[in-house]
């Protein structure tokens, strides 16, 4: 009856192998737990949602415009149409334009 038990339990040189792989393996995934939990402190803190829009001319011109000019226009009769957009509550902004524009 020993020599049956003997063939199904491992040896004590396996057995003292398979508690330090066992102990290496906590150890391992202890140590892996405890990195994924710590802070990261990596992120962006202000993140700039225009930065793909945000675009510099190839070909830049200086123009130069003068508002409320009329003493150019004085002889003719132009017409300008300007379209400008705007959420339907923001009424206090299209009446600011309004009165800007004329």
């Amino acid at each position: 009856m020993a020599s049956a038990l003997w063939t199904v339990l491992p040896s004590r040189m396996s057995l003292r192998s398979l508690k330090w792989s066992l102990l290496l393996l906590s150890l391992l995934s202890f140590f892996v737990m405890w990195y994924l939990s710590l802070p990261h402190y990596n992120v962006i803190e202000r993140v700039n949602w225009m930065y793909f829009y945000e675009y510099e001319p190839i070909y830049r011109q200086d123009f130069h415009f003068t508002l409320r000019e009329h003493s150019n226009c004085s002889h003719q009769n132009p017409f300008l149409v300007i379209l400008v957009t705007s959420h339907p509550s923001d009424v206090k902004a299209r009446q600011a334009i309004k009165s800007y524009l004329g």
